[in-house]
């Protein structure tokens, strides 16, 4: 078949399911790039999964060591076990959480203080249920340990 003799309607014809053709060819080239990107978002987020799974396990090793400590009133091992862990993972709210609490256990109310405002800082919804009762209790206990002035 020559193109030069076919009937112009003809190549009209083909050069319209020629477009239709590039357009389909275009539409599977973006399915195939959307589906790859969708099978690399897939990876990801599995890997994400996979990640956070690890990060709460040691979370849950972590926490479930430092309730032993504080049931066995081992403070001053919980203060030790907790520092280590804030030492690599400086925004560890439980890590904060269990220092505050054993701080606060031995008294030592100032640094109790500042741990719990670094565990309202870094997780502000345990403030009301969390935080504020031990800090309301703190401030009662400092209120009454400062020497109060006596006037004739």
């Amino acid at each position: 078949m020559n193109l030069m003799e076919t009937d112009p309607s003809t190549i009209e014809l083909l050069l319209g399911q020629l477009t239709t053709i590039r357009w389909l060819l275009a539409a599977i080239l973006a399915m195939l790039i959307i589906g790859s990107g969708g099978t690399i978002a897939a990876v990801l987020y599995v890997a994400r999964l996979v990640r956070n799974a690890g990060e709460q396990h040691e979370l849950d090793l972590f926490r479930d060591q430092a309730e032993e400590l504080l049931a066995a009133d081992k403070l001053d091992e919980l203060v030790n076990f907790s520092t280590n862990k804030l030492r690599t993972h400086p925004r560890h709210t439980f890590g904060h959480w269990y220092l505050a609490v054993a701080y606060f256990h031995q008294g030592k109310l100032h640094h109790a203080k500042r741990e719990f405002e670094k565990v309202r800082d870094l997780e502000p919804g345990w403030g009301p249920d969390y935080v504020e009762p031990y800090m309301d209790e703190l401030q009662q206990r400092i209120r009454e340990a400062t020497p109060k002035l006596v006037r004739d």
